[in-house]
């Protein structure tokens, strides 16, 4: 008798314990509602933060914009769902089930298949081979342009032995060129010649290129001494590709990389689709009735 009064005893705590932490749990939740439309709550976490806006009366105002704009939100969501005939709101309700079906997939695959990965897939020989079969469809819209440029303030002086440094480029032409790129006269530099330039890009740099006849830039080899009150403009244009010309791999490269990685994501993703699907069947999580 004693082993049942206690048990009993023992019950009434558990459920007493349990009731008071309902309680406390229903209050505290019930603490940060400011406001409801039907069975529908807006919690004060739900609220964006506004403390940014100083001033208390338009603190007050926002918040309340906020509020009022959510509540119209449901409402008219409460009245359409009453209002739109059945077999609308039955086709509303598959586009939302597909839309979140596809949302999820698509955030799910993004993490399988993200670029990164795919990137460490990719070697340059692929990207070669890329841009050889498919060169008719990377022609040029633009004059390109490979050069090695400086644009020095006007007060500098030693114009003559920049400007020969440029042309020979040997190592110790290098060393000196490279010195000159930390000083303040510097405006812009280009030392590498594997980099290419579109004209309307050059232009925008060199602004005294301009009004260099067409055909002496499409020279190879062609250096330029120009001035103008804005600076002096020494370089030398080691290639020159005009408009409609088949863009070289070194100008294409970064746009063929990103043509191989979407096919590789596009490949990887249709694997996994496929392998999925099978292990389904192997499991009979999947089954097609006849």
């Amino acid at each position: 008798m004693r082993r049942k009064t206690k048990l009993i005893i023992f019950t009434l705590l558990v459920l007493a314990f349990q009731s008071c932490e309902l309680f406390l749990n229903n209050t505290s939740e019930a603490d940060n509602i400011v406001a409801r439309v039907g069975e529908e709550y807006l919690y004060e976490n739900d609220i964006p933060d506004f403390s940014y806006v100083k001033d208390s009366l338009e603190l007050f105002k926002t918040r309340r914009a906020f509020i009022e704009d959510w509540a119209t939100k449901q409402l008219l969501f409460d009245d359409a769902v009453i209002n739109l005939p059945k077999q609308k709101k039955a086709e509303l309700d598959r586009l939302v089930d597909q839309y979140r079906n596809d949302l999820y997939t698509k955030y799910y695959y993004d993490l399988l298949v993200d670029d990164q990965s795919i990137d460490t897939l990719i070697n340059e020989s692929e990207l070669i081979q890329l841009h050889e079969k498919e060169r008719k469809n990377f022609v040029l819209e633009d004059d390109i342009y490979r050069l090695r440029f400086l644009s020095l303030d006007t007060s500098y002086s030693r114009v003559a032995e920049v400007k020969k440094a440029l042309i020979q480029f040997s190592a110790n032409d290098s060393v000196f060129l490279d010195s000159l790129l930390t000083h303040n006269y510097l405006i812009d530099a280009n030392l590498d010649e594997s980099q290419w330039f579109k004209s309307r890009n050059l232009f925008t740099t060199i602004p005294a290129l301009k009004e260099v006849d067409k055909r002496r830039l499409q020279r190879n080899q062609y250096v330029f001494d120009l001035r103008d009150s804005s600076g002096i403009y020494l370089g030398k244009i080691a290639e020159a590709l005009p408009a409609k010309s088949i863009a070289p791999f070194e100008f294409v490269a970064p746009e063929l990389k990103k043509i191989l990685i979407n096919r590789k994501k596009f490949e990887l993703l249709n694997t996994r689709k496929k392998e999925a699907t099978n292990q389904a069947k192997i499991e009979r999580k999947f089954e097609i009735y006849d």
